[in-house]
């Protein structure tokens, strides 16, 4: 049952997933991340219930309304940074298919959020279609988040050109200089010349999720999607459309969200090849670094996009078809 006199701790699951991901120095502030709770809590006349053991940079809380009982869920940052960009996008798109915030408290980096289906991680999927209807929802928030861009609270975000300059490329240089090819012909070092060769297109800049992966994709009772989580940047739309179409489901179905992407968006095949190969060698050469099973699954992903194609003299093309 709920309980409003006892501290929650949270599951030690919890804490070695955070410290995975932010390193040590992440205990600090998961030691007072339940005060955290109970002050959101108090603010916010809920009280808690249990944590959702989920999620790999936040911590998560269940909880109800005093007197409604309506559930809602509680979501905690380390990174102040995520907190506030997270905030700012899911606020922008509060009139499409996202996550809706409900409160949110700049001190203590929490948030609450809709409980999507009244059941946290949602309902289930459609049996049919969901690559369609996934599609249609990020095209929306797209189309939201390209008249926002010019916003205040937008040009808050992290700009997409600052991440490829400041972060894909010089990782990737520096994993291929680490590491040896690991065939006589390497996909990765193959690929070098499509991470260095991006160029974004400022007529489709919007606010970006950049995190669409399948669990951040939630669904709501009537099986129509949700997106959640996300890590939002401004920038280029193609960036979303990349990533959802290698890293949705990792190895399955790829090829139907690329011909989806390409169809939903009015993308140039050959642009959204580009972007799509250049994201799998960033994630190739992270799943060889650290070991991942998911390297040989990457390397099968790649043939399958990069089939009969050049791969070190691939054109892009950055205007609209």
């Amino acid at each position: 049952m709920p309980t409003e006199s006892r501290t929650l701790l949270p599951p030690r699951s919890a804490w070695q997933r955070l410290r995975e991901h932010y390193g040590q120095g992440v205990h600090g502030w998961l030691a007072c991340a339940p005060e955290r709770f109970d002050e959101a809590a108090q603010r916010w006349q809920l009280i808690l219930h249990r944590y959702h053991d989920a999620g790999h940079a936040s911590l998560l809380m269940v909880a109800h309304e005093r007197g409604s009982g309506r559930e809602v869920l509680l979501k905690a940052w380390p990174e102040h940074s995520r907190y506030r960009n997270e905030v700012a996008a899911l606020g922008i798109w509060a009139d499409g298919p996202a996550v809706k915030v409900l409160n949110h408290a700049d001190d203590l980096g929490i948030a609450a959020l809709e409980v999507v289906a009244a059941v946290p991680g949602g309902a289930a999927g459609p049996a049919n279609h969901e690559h369609e209807d996934v599609a249609a929802a990020l095209r929306q928030l797209h189309r939201i988040g390209r008249g926002a861009t010019a916003t205040a609270t937008a040009a808050a975000l992290p700009g997409l050109r600052d991440y490829l300059d400041g972060e894909l490329i010089p990782r990737v240089h520096r994993r291929l200089a680490a590491q040896r090819p690991q065939a006589e012909v390497d996909w990765a070092r193959l690929g070098e010349s499509l991470v260095t060769g991006l160029h974004p297109d400022e007529t489709r800049a919007t606010v970006l999720h950049a995190d669409v992966y399948r669990e951040n994709v939630l669904f709501d009772h009537d099986r129509k999607p949700v997106l959640a989580d996300p890590l939002p940047m401004t920038g280029d739309e193609i960036f979303d459309w990349a990533f959802w179409t290698v890293y949705y489901n990792l190895g399955a179905g790829t090829r139907d969200r690329f011909e989806t992407a390409a169809v939903t968006a009015d993308l140039d095949p050959r642009r959204l090849r580009h972007w799509s190969l250049a994201l799998c060698v960033d994630g190739l050469l992270y799943y060889r670094e650290v070991e991942d099973h998911r390297a040989p699954t990457m390397e099968r992903v790649i043939a399958g996009l990069a089939a009969d194609l050049d791969l070190t003299a691939l054109p892009e093309r950055t205007g609209r078809t």
